[in-house]
């Protein structure tokens, strides 16, 4: 080994340790957490828990303050909200005890928490002969953004012997147990979650397996981040699925409800589940499957049997496999147009576009209002313009080999007949304009262009290495040299047409509402802040507004004051008449400093249904404004 000794082979054996240990050192300081850097806390909300029959509600008072101490012993990334914040607020929004769902959303808003905490006290025993208190804790984390329980948990807990005490001290040292071992389960608890990748018809796929912790009939939530003008990204619940078959690392689920369509790139978390005293398994709901659900599954794996071998001894086609790239509609931030963001792949040549005003958006041909040129840019805008034309694609045996064939749209009135070809493609679109106040809904198709294969082979029969012009296929030999074949001439690429989506909606276009549907308060009046009444005018086809005040024109979100307004209850009548009375503006005017004005103020508002909130999460009015008098009288008790 002669090489080992000489000089070069020992610097390069040396570079290379040096570089190893380099990449280690990097890698350890890249872990290392930056010091310094602020930990995000998490803050909640924590009601009183409910008392036992028979005790007193004090109990539940004493229950939420051990759960608020086992907070600040284990829990160091989380933030209770204070009594006296909790308290302020509720007398702000005028709310009492016992909450509903949705005052509990409103509360846990106000106080800008990520959970709402609720409880109940079970049971309690006392045995006054051992000297122990036994307490039984459920607790459930309240999510405000999806509307349902995401977290909680089921204790039993019964206090170390100490005969002679008083049943009072022994039930609370049980209580301070039980709080404690209730927040360091629900800390423990990671709900299995994954993303859509694909929807089939009434199925999606799913990117998570057993390997994360899926199961079969385990039921997931479907999740979707939307925007808040106010809070930024928030979850949003849309849907619900129950998981079917689950592999190691892929799952498919069977949709069971859903508020807008499902689709991708939505994420699905399991759906929680009180857990079972003493049950070690994950707090997540499962159904168990019948007998006739098993029959069924084994007769779906025989038919995915068949499709299988059926897909695979299918040849080339111009058909689309799968479902379309997903394609996000959102009303523009005036209201007056609907934007589509699409997702062409690089082999994508058009993209059609279909518009209906109902739900089943049968993609037809009268439909179809335009074919888009990926290359041009991947996002469409439908406005209210009215134009029509005729798109088509031609594949010519000439054309280069490594430019893709290229859309051409003519202006026209006359219909033409549609043409779906591998090598020729033409439809005639028609766009009416948008109508305010409508909700619509869109199906996407793409069509693709696919390479041919180069064959250096000759066609059977055509041409080719035959001795003089016979070819391939024949089998007499001529007078000389290789005949007239040579390669087949075939063009260089295929149209693909794509399969439709699901159709995607709705979203409804509204009208901008102007400062003259801001009736009061107006420029002209000076109100009195601690009970100033707001009245506007209804955009159709909006339920869903909030009133912004500020003391600044471009409403910073430091000096805004959001206020709510009950959802409209026909919201495709134009130019209702909506008034929010009696808000108290006073404590924000005080808190920014400015209790005369001018102020200003605007309507957000936008349909509740839509499947995605428009661009920046709401439509906005013109800005009224208006002042306040000098010395406003204390607002009434």
């Amino acid at each position: 080994m002669r090489w080992r000794r000489s000089r070069v082979w020992r610097w390069l054996a040396q570079l290379l340790v040096v570089a190893l240990s380099l990449q280690w050192v990097g890698s350890a300081t890249a872990q290392a957490p930056t010091a310094g850097a602020p930990t995000p806390v998490t803050r909640v909300l924590l009601l009183d828990f409910e008392a036992p029959p028979g005790q007193s509600p004090l109990l539940g008072r004493k229950a939420a303050d051990a759960v608020a101490l086992a907070f600040l012993n284990y829990a160091k990334n989380y933030e209770v909200v204070s009594r006296s914040e909790l308290e302020s607020q509720m007398q702000r929004l005028r709310l009492t005890l016992p909450l509903s769902p949705s005052q509990l959303i409103q509360l846990t808003r106000a106080v800008q928490a990520r959970y709402a905490i609720t409880g109940k006290i079970v049971q309690v025993q006392v045995n006054e002969k051992t000297g122990q208190a036994t307490v039984q804790l459920q607790m459930l984390w309240f999510d405000p953004y999806m509307e349902v329980p995401t977290n909680g948990a089921h204790v039993r807990v019964t206090s170390p012997p100490r005969p002679g005490t008083a049943p009072d001290v022994l039930i609370d040292q049980a209580l301070n147990l039980a709080a404690a071992q209730a927040v360091q389960q629900a800390l423990a608890v990671r709900l299995p979650e994954g993303q859509i990748t694909q929807r089939v018809g009434n199925s999606v796929i799913i990117n998570k397996g057993t390997d994360q912790g899926l199961r079969p009939r385990m039921e997931m939530w479907v999740v979707r981040t939307v925007r808040d003008p106010e809070l930024g990204p928030i979850p949003r619940r849309v849907g619900r699925v129950i998981l079917e078959t689950v592999e190691a690392r892929t799952a498919e689920a069977r949709i069971l409800e859903e508020a807008t369509p499902v689709q991708y790139p939505d994420k699905v978390v399991a759906v929680y589940q009180l857990p079972e005293l003493g049950v070690p398994e994950a707090p997540v709901r499962v159904r168990k499957p019948s007998k006739g659900t098993q029959i069924a599954q084994v007769i779906l794996v025989l038919l995915g049997v068949f499709l299988v071998a059926n897909l695979m001894r299918r040849g080339n086609t111009n058909r689309g496999e799968g479902a379309p790239p997903p394609t996000r509609a959102q009303v523009s931030n005036d209201g007056q147009r609907v934007v589509l963001t699409l997702a062409p792949t690089r082999d994508t040549v058009a993209i059609e576009i279909y518009r209906d005003t109902s739900a089943a958006a049968n993609p037809q041909l009268g439909n179809l209002i335009d074919v888009v040129d990926p290359q041009s840019g991947a996002v469409f805008s439908d406005d209210q313009t009215f134009y029509s034309g005729v798109a088509s694609i031609q594949i010519q045996t000439g054309n280069p080999l490594n430019v893709l064939p290229r859309l051409q749209r003519n202006v026209t009135t006359s219909p033409t007949s549609p043409t779906y070809q591998p090598q020729q493609y033409q439809v005639f679109f028609f766009h009416t304009p948008l109508q305010v106040g409508t909700s619509y809904w869109y199906v996407v198709r793409y069509i693709t262009a696919r390479r041919i294969p180069f064959n250096p082979l000759p066609g059977a029969g055509g041409g080719g290495i035959g001795a003089g012009g016979g070819g391939a296929g024949s089998r007499q030999l001529g007078g000389g040299g290789v005949g007239g074949g040579g390669a087949q001439q075939r063009p260089p690429f295929e149209l693909v047409y794509g399969a439709f989506s699901s159709p995607i909606g709705p979203v409804t276009p509204v009208r901008r509402l102007r400062v003259s549907d801001l009736l009061e308060p107006n420029r002209t009046t000076s109100v009195n802040l601690g009970s100033v009444t707001f009245r506007f005018l209804s955009a159709g086809g909006a339920d869903e507004y909030i009133i912004q005040v500020s003391d600044q024109p471009n409403f910073p979100s430091n000096r805004t004051l959001t206020l709510p307004v009950p959802l409209l209850a026909n919201p495709y009548r134009d130019a209702q008449e909506i008034i929010v009375a009696n808000q108290n503006l006073l404590p924000f005017a005080q808190s920014i400093g400015n209790t005369t004005g001018p102020f200003y103020w605007r309507v957000g508002y936008r349909n509740s249904q839509d499947a995605a909130p428009p661009v920046g999460g709401y439509v906005f009015s013109e800005v009224q404004t208006f002042t306040a008098t000098t010395s406003p009288p204390s607002p009434p008790q």
